[in-house]
């Protein structure tokens, strides 16, 4: 057997990977946008769990953490904006997580987002403070 049957075999099997990987990103995405749009616990949907599968922390932990895996996933900055516009309305940003479950995302989301382009976040505050000065010096 020769090198260039070897390496044919080799691109045809990273190809093969290839084409997987965006096909699961493609399905991830479209997970994603369904969550997003028809936002609500599992357990109030599929009742016959509720009493011993119940979901505590509702439903936001997941969709942060949803968004900030397909940010680190895509590199696509719409991910990271998702977590960062929803963040605080979602909870979880506040205060110290002392668990991480698979009901609990927070403590994770919290972790993977201290990882990331701090830039972004620290800019995104900025122009918040921003627009509570320019506001507070309009009404003196």
């Amino acid at each position: 057997m020769n090198s260039t049957y070897n390496f044919t075999q080799l691109f045809i099997l990273v190809d093969s990977v290839l084409v997987q990987h965006n096909f699961i990103i493609i399905v991830l995405v479209q997970l994603f946008e369904f969550g997003d749009k028809y936002r609500g616990k599992y357990d109030e949907s599929v009742g016959v769990v509720k009493s011993y599968y119940a979901s505590v922390s509702g439903y936001e932990d997941e969709l942060l953490w949803g968004a900030m895996w397909l940010y680190k996933a895509t590199g696509d900055d719409k991910y990271l904006e998702y977590v960062i516009g929803n963040a605080h309305c979602f909870g979880g940003i506040g205060w110290a997580m002392t668990e991480f479950s698979w009901d609990v995302k927070y403590a994770g989301l919290q972790i993977m987002a201290s990882k990331v382009k701090a830039n972004l976040f620290i800019s995104h505050y900025m122009l918040q403070v921003q627009k509570r000065l320019y506001w507070f010096w309009k009404s003196l």
